[in-house]
């Protein structure tokens, strides 16, 4: 029997970083006991018709309804008719969303399940299912508002970035200029549906010999995406993964690694979660810091609302479940947000095979002869815990590290690893910890590493060489190393303290630097003042500094400060600047007056954003020298057929065909660039495997111009683009009247032709007609009724708002 109250059973509870609500009976709710025993367990079967006339077991396929709701699927159960009993896979259940208790097998006896009772309606092919919530899977509500899958758009191409400078100096007045260098940085890349090629480098002229000339490259690599598993292999060129503790390093080899970029449907990171259960379909309301994050309509039955947007760290979220009636339960459950937990049963893992790079920077092909085997994986145990591991192998290295992330008791995310590393057959040990806390408003975040003698990891194995030379210390891998750091509120309203700790110890260095820094935010958002000071107590070094920063309007912002450096030099500066922005047509610059004891410093920039790219400059005094230096950057791009030029391209980009000059073009409403004389724009920024809107506003064409479209979506894919056709046009377009020899105008319905086009235009009422594309001297052809005649006409744009020409005399 349904459940016939209105009474709402909210189940709610706390689950730290995420939120997650354990079961409890509100108002007294309590599942339907209108039952009869069969089986030692509560079931009521209602069997309409009877198996009986089945015969032997038969396959049936029923449209479900639970709890007197169509949920809109069908299910295959399997009639007993010697039993008079129905059954259906673990499986199929679980589908429909009944959840049947373990030990049951996969194939599951309807009537076994506690508090489940059905009606099989043999004529209408229906089953009605009652259920209590307990067997019931949740109804899972993603508030994340996270796009549906979507296979990228298949296109070929090749991009081409650049940053072209130059470098100058002088000593006393500018005559004695010379050049220092001249390079230029290479981004390069083919792509393809299959496979991308990826180059950096960086040509540098430095002087007037051969020698001086130089090439060098970055990396090199190949990468497949696997979309549908969001995996990502790279073959060539790679950076190690690594966790909160270990040291990547640039290998050459193989690389496959789960990369959650590729699909944005997904949600990675475990965000505030909880359960309930509505009696009758409800409204839930999230509310945080009393302001609603989320609204959504539930259907009566469990539900489970997950991926609820916060801010990082602590706090307390109001959930309200309301009915239909108005009336309505609270609860407040608290909750601290992790950095660190991915969602359960969800893994994140990385695998690279190769050799070790070395000489980067200095050299093109220089790699190590050791073989390098190195791997991360994180997994999600539970809403509350996350586990994880890294292991890097050589030859003669061996290291291990295992260990969690977890937030107890909502009051804040710990991690711990505890692992150990062989080398030169020496064995020892190490220990990583963070914590990260809110406590009154105090925020806190420490961590402590200690590692015995002879722990070596794969930074500091392939970096023997340079530790050897001497100078490179921060190459070791620290004995002990603890960072703490404080955010105090002060009874101020918009001041915070800040205590900062840093002790590291090496083998051939330790610091003990201690920092602290008062921050005031002035009323109105009209800046801020802070004050630092710090001490290394190993070095005795010490510094003091005292800022002002705040806003000039439109973009601008001033800062300035004062103070003490580490050798006991006063200082002094003066800093105003405007950041460069996005849009075709913006200006940033940038000016600085410092001192720092003896020596004075004073500089200027200046950057422009055309629709080819970036240019600009910047000038430096200090003393008697001067330096000047110039750069230029942008793209070179190719797809579709078509090649263009525009801004520097970081991710998706679009070649976007107008067909008409000096015309804005929008990326998800937001201008971003400009056609060109012949109707083309370079768009950047358009982020792969997402849908993006590429449009462009009818207000903003010619009078005279035409568009096919106004706006298209495009998915590109990971460092891909594709070419766009508005199909514009912005050829003059006139009225003709067209008569005939005798001044008669020509019927109603005849179709014309332009210049030899296959456009066929139709003449309207008094022989007028709308052409499209007119040239300086035109030719018209007219069809009707089997006859045809033809038109010349001459074209000179007036000042008229619409021009028209009559007559058009076609014999």
């Amino acid at each position: 029997m349904a459940h016939k109250r209105l009474t709402l059973a909210l189940l709610m509870g706390g689950l730290c970083g995420p939120v997650f609500a354990m079961p409890e009976t509100i108002d007294g709710y309590e599942p339907s006991t209108e039952v009869t025993q069969a089986t030692s367990v509560d079931v009521t079967a209602v069997i309409s018709d009877g198996f009986s006339d089945l015969g032997q077991d038969t396959p049936l396929f029923l449209f479900v309804l639970i709890n007197g709701r169509e949920i809109g699927m069908v299910a295959e159960f399997l009639a007993h008719p010697a039993e008079n009993r129905l059954s259906s896979t673990r499986s199929e259940l679980e589908e429909i969303g009944i959840k049947a208790p373990p030990g049951l097998g996969a194939t599951v006896y309807l009537d076994s399940i506690p508090g489940l009772s059905f009606n099989y309606d043999a004529t209408a092919q229906k089953i009605y299912i009652e259920a209590p919530f307990q067997v019931l899977e949740p109804r899972v509500i993603s508030a994340a508002s996270t796009p549906a899958f979507e296979t990228p758009d298949r296109s070929s191409g090749a991009v081409l970035n650049y940053n072209v400078a130059a470098d100058f100096s002088a000593t006393g007045d500018l005559s004695g200029l010379d050049m220092n260098n001249v390079s230029a940085a290479l981004d390069a890349r083919v792509f393809s549906p299959w496979v991308t090629l990826n180059t950096t480098g960086l040509y540098r002229f430095a002087g007037a010999s051969a020698d001086d000339r130089k090439f060098l490259r970055f990396e090199t690599n190949f990468e497949v995406v696997d979309t549908k598993r969001a995996l990502t292999y790279t073959f060539g060129d790679v950076t190690t993964s690594g966790l909160q503790w270990s040291r990547p390093i640039r290998m050459g080899g193989f690389q496959v690694r789960r990369d959650f970029g590729l699909r944005s449907d997904l949600v990675k990171d475990q965000l505030l979660t909880f359960a309930g259960a509505a009696a009758v379909p409800s409204t839930v309301d999230v509310f945080i810091d009393n302001n609603r994050a989320y609204s959504t309509n539930v259907d009566s039955g469990p539900f489970r609302i997950e991926d609820l947007p916060l801010h990082t760290g602590a706090g307390d979220a109001t959930i309200v479940v309301r009915d239909e009636q108005g009336r309505e339960e609270r609860r407040r459950v608290s909750f601290f947000t992790a950095r660190n937990l991915i969602k359960p049963g969800m893994a994140d893992y990385a695998l690279e095979v190769g050799f070790a790079r070395e000489d980067y920077g200095t050299a093109n092909n220089s790699y190590g002869d050791d073989l390098i085997v190195s791997g991360s994986l994180r997994y999600g145990w539970s809403e509350k815990v996350t586990l994880e591991g890294h292991f890097e192998t050589t030859s003669d290295l061996t290291l291990l590290g295992l260990g969690a992330n977890f937030v107890p008791f909502s009051l804040g995310e710990v991690s711990m690893t505890a692992g150990a590393s062989q080398f030169n057959d020496v064995t020892a040990g190490f220990f990583h910890a963070t914590v990260r806390t809110t406590v009154a408003g105090v925020d806190l975040n420490a961590s402590t590493m200690r590692s015995q003698d002879g722990f070596a990891d794969l930074a500091s194995v392939t970096g023997l060489d340079l530790i050897a030379a001497g100078g490179n210390s921060l190459l070791e891998t620290p004995r002990a190393l603890d960072v703490v750091s404080l955010s105090v509120p002060l009874a101020r309203a918009g001041s915070k303290l800040g205590i900062n700790y840093v002790h590291s110890e090496r083998a051939t260095s330790t610091d003990r630097i201690v920092s602290l820094s008062v921050g005031h935010s002035l009323k109105g958002g009209r800046g801020s003042l802070s004050v630092t000071g710090s001490r290394n107590f190993d070095t005795d070094d010490k510094k003091f500094a005292l800022n002002l920063s705040m806003p000039l309007g439109n973009r601008t912002h001033l800062r300035s400060g004062a103070g003490r450096d580490e050798t006991g030099a006063q200082t002094a500066s003066l800093y105003v600047a405007k950041p460069l922005g996005e849009d075709v047509g913006d200006i940033g610059y940038a000016a600085q007056l410092e001192k720092q004891g003896s020596t004075f410093l004073a500089g200027a920039r200046g950057d422009y954003r055309g629709r080819y790219g970036k240019v600009g400059g910047d000038i430096k005094f200090s003393d008697d020298t001067t330096y000047i230096r110039g750069d230029a950057e942008g793209s070179i791009v190719y797809t579709g057929g078509r090649i263009a030029a525009g801004n520097t391209v970081t991710d998706g980009f679009a070649i976007v065909d107008v067909g008409v000059a000096d015309v804005p073009v929008y990326l998800q409403n937001r201008p971003i660039a400009r056609t060109n004389g012949k109707g083309v724009a370079v768009i950047t920024g358009a982020a792969s495997h997402q849908r993006s809107r590429v449009s462009i506003n009818v207000n903003d064409l010619p009078t005279d111009a035409t568009v096919g479209v106004t706006a298209v979506d495009i998915i590109p894919g990971r460092n891909s683009g594709e070419l766009v056709r508005f199909d514009g046009n912005d050829a003059p377009s006139v009225l003709a009247v067209l008569r005939d020899a005798n001044g008669t105008v020509l019927p109603t319905g005849a179709a014309a032709f332009l210049n030899g086009s296959e456009d066929e235009f139709i003449v309207g009422y008094d022989g007028v007609v709308w052409l499209e594309g007119v040239k300086r001297n035109n030719t018209v052809k007219v069809r009707h009724q089997g006859q045809t005649c033809t038109a010349r006409f001459s074209y000179q744009k007036t000042a008229a708002m619409q021009d028209m020409i009559d007559p058009v005399t076609c014999k």
